[in-house]
């Protein structure tokens, strides 16, 4: 599950409207699924997982916070986005080594789609680059790629003292 604090950040960083076609690549949970369609209310969600524990999970997890706009989607993508509406945005925060195809078939859907994608490890920070570099120079563009860090750190109780304990870093891209 996507940790609270990132969600909301890469739900931020989208900039979703009310009407949005939203994609969220890996749902897992659904944890970034269900905000996005609270905050969708007009728009669309569509929930890409191919992992039958994860879907189990995110088909109740779907009931239990009622999000009639939220479809689930059991496949890998980018297989699965090829008979879904075109995007508006889009939250990566699993390609399954899959992700040059799953920007190009976004990006072929809608051209000026939002993209947010999470990863924690240098390898895949690497490859986000390396794709983004090979599908063409107007992802490049000044302003069109934000690349930042999170680093959150919680404070638990220990005894009667408080102290903090840094949750893993996570590189998060904003394209669009």
């Amino acid at each position: 599950m996507t940790k609270a604090e990132i969600r909301m950040l890469a739900l931020c960083k989208l900039h979703l409207t009310e009407r949005a076609v939203f994609y969220d690549i890996g749902g897992g949970s659904g944890s970034v699924s269900i905000e996005a369609a609270r905050l969708c209310i007009e728009g669309r969600v569509y929930s890409v997982e191919q992992r039958a524990d994860a879907l189990d999970l995110l088909r109740r997890n779907k009931e239990r916070f009622c999000c009639e706009n939220l479809e689930i989607v059991a496949g890998s993508a980018p297989e699965s986005l090829t008979l879904l509406p075109a995007p508006t945005h889009v939250f990566i925060g699993g390609s399954d080594g899959k992700l040059m195809e799953i920007l190009q078939t976004v990006m072929q859907k809608n051209k000026d789609v939002r993209i947010v994608i999470t990863c924690v490890t240098l390898e895949t920070l690497a490859e986000v680059q390396k794709a983004l570099a090979q599908i063409g120079k107007d992802w490049r563009e000044k302003d069109r790629v934000e690349i930042i860090q999170v680093a959150v750190t919680k404070a638990r109780a220990v005894g009667r003292y408080h102290l903090f304990r840094a949750q893993d870093p996570v590189f998060m891209i904003t394209v669009g």
